[in-house]
């Protein structure tokens, strides 16, 4: 909503569309703790473990924009994933149909970033409202992990400083000088935010 309100509305259709899921292995996966991504013609698949026995996120992504039933979104990543290991394949079989979505890919462009807003009085965008990613490369944790040590970077300077005041503050000064640090503050992280975002706006892999 607020995302909408301020005008950065602008997110892009990627021209692809995710399939998704998770998966429980009582007796573990077997996949180990590394992020695992394939490539194939017109298809991309990753795999997430999030311990020995949860595949907390995978993904596959290709160009067909229809929607399916879960079953059916089942069989045709099966049909598509190509020469990958079993392991992997059972990742996928092993998947309830309730835990299976799809949905249209979506990017902020980068001007959108670089123009439109991130930050107003004390209320600020982070992550997927500041900059929804196609999961590729996989940099939309490590973004949202950047903008929140920023924010608490920026708000720590900006109330950390010396009242530029002398002698006693009423309950409202008070509360109005701090509204008015945390509004600086806010407006310092979308400066810093914005650029390095619209940096990281790099060419998708397929």
């Amino acid at each position: 909503m607020i995302d909408y309100e301020w005008g950065s509305r602008n997110q892009a259709l990627d021209g692809r569309s995710e399939i998704k899921g998770c998966s429980y292995f009582e007796d573990g996966h077997g996949l180990g703790l590394n992020f695992q991504h394939y490539f194939g013609k017109g298809v991309s698949f990753g795999v997430m473990p999030g311990d020995d026995k949860c595949i907390y996120y995978w993904f596959f992504t290709f160009t067909v924009s229809h929607k399916e039933e879960a079953a059916k979104m089942k069989q045709f990543v099966l049909g598509n994933i190509g020469k990958v290991p079993d392991q992997i394949v059972n990742v996928i079989e092993n998947t309830k149909l309730e835990d299976i979505a799809m949905y249209p890919l979506t990017f902020r462009p980068p001007l959108e970033i670089l123009w439109g807003n991130i930050s107003k009085d004390n209320v600020c965008v982070a992550g997927d409202a500041l900059h929804p990613m196609t999961p590729d490369i996989g940099q939309g944790g490590g973004s949202a992990v950047e903008d929140g040590i920023t924010l608490a970077k920026c708000l720590a300077e900006a109330l950390l400083k010396k009242s530029q005041t002398n002698g006693f503050l009423s309950l409202q000064q008070e509360e109005e000088e701090e509204y008015e640090r945390i509004r600086i503050g806010l407006r310092n992280y979308a400066k810093e935010r914005r650029w390095r975002d619209f940096a990281d706006r790099r060419p998708r892999l397929m």
